[in-house]
């Protein structure tokens, strides 16, 4: 990747002696206007989330103890809607839930900014979202930015904090994750620049989120314990992202691991074939080599031969 430039907006026709990098974040919309996408739509293997079935894994691939691991860390993937006030149009991109405590932080007064629950209520931190510092660039963004969890059906519409429905807050059926619940950042705890990579302090009004993500990633944990070391080694040779292209639902995609490589500016670089667009910014890129957290999705790496996809956070 040595001589790496960054674009905002994908050329049709690769004509460079340089590679660039596309970030793939979103531009959100109040209309209909046609949003800008970065994805080949006639190759594209988008399988929508309440789709994922063991048949939908690739044929390598078909094991249960894989599929209750993609099922685990599904439920861990948010989508993020940033929109500082006044600051031109908001954006979407994807990030991935991680809790690293065994008790919930609890606030007796709500620290989220421009709260719109306006009687005095409690609130509740404790998870830290991973995505891309091209997502979440700074604490500023961090306050404004949206978390939803479990939004695996419908269409998105930005929401502004006056016209939020109370309903969103509640956590639905403990365990199951079948309500979209809404949470709210507060600041940057991790931000290295270098990886593209930093850590969302979130806040929530529901304790039973805290319990949910801790339920959920006991269960990764557990799921990745159960898979054949056979299977894991096939696991190598795929990247799975789950993401929200287009700011929308969330789907998974399969594709080719192609390197896990240090390239020559000792930057770790991660290349691979499994599906994105805009919008997936901040996915996590999963591969039969960790366990534990996974690769944060950059974007697009053209060159004058190839398009790939290619995560820095290694």
């Amino acid at each position: 990747m040595g001589n790496t430039m960054k674009k905002k907006t994908k050329s049709k026709e690769i004509k460079c002696t340089e590679s660039y990098v596309v970030e793939e974040v979103c531009e959100s919309f109040s209309g209909n206007e046609e949003r800008s996408c970065s994805c080949d739509k006639a190759t594209n293997t988008f399988i929508p989330i309440t789709q994922l079935t063991l048949e939908k894994l690739p044929d390598k691939l078909q094991d249960s103890s894989l599929l209750d691991f993609l099922t685990a860390v599904e439920k861990l993937v948010v989508h993020l809607y940033i929109k500082v006030p006044g600051e031109g149009k908001g954006h979407t991109g994807t990030g991935f839930a991680w809790i690293g405590k065994d008790e919930v932080d609890e606030y007796d007064k709500c620290p989220v900014s421009n709260c719109p629950v306006l009687t005095p209520h409690k609130s509740y931190g404790g998870v830290i979202v991973y995505t891309n510092h091209h997502v979440v660039a700074n604490d500023k963004e961090a306050a404004a930015c949206q978390v939803r969890f479990f939004f695996n059906e419908g269409k998105f519409t930005p929401m502004f904090f006056d016209k939020i429905n109370a309903g969103v807050y509640h956590c639905g059926v403990q365990g199951n994750g079948e309500t979209t619940v809404l949470a709210f950042g507060q600041a940057l705890r991790e931000h290295r620049v270098a990886k593209d990579l930093v850590g969302l302090q979130i806040i929530f009004h529901e304790k039973d989120l805290f319990e949910m993500v801790q339920d959920f990633t006991k269960k990764r944990v557990a799921a990745w314990s159960k898979i054949r070391p056979e299977k894991k080694d096939l696991f190598k040779q795929h990247a799975v992202v789950i993401s929200h292209p287009h700011g929308e639902a969330k789907v998974i995609s399969f594709g080719k691991l192609l390197s896990l490589e240090e390239d020559k500016e000792k930057e770790k670089v991660t290349r691979y074939t499994a599906s994105t667009c805009t919008g997936s910014s901040g996915a996590p890129v999963l591969t039969g080599h960790y366990a534990t957290r996974p690769f944060t999705h950059r974007g697009k790496e053209y060159s004058e031969t190839s398009v790939v996809n290619i995560s820095n956070s290694f």
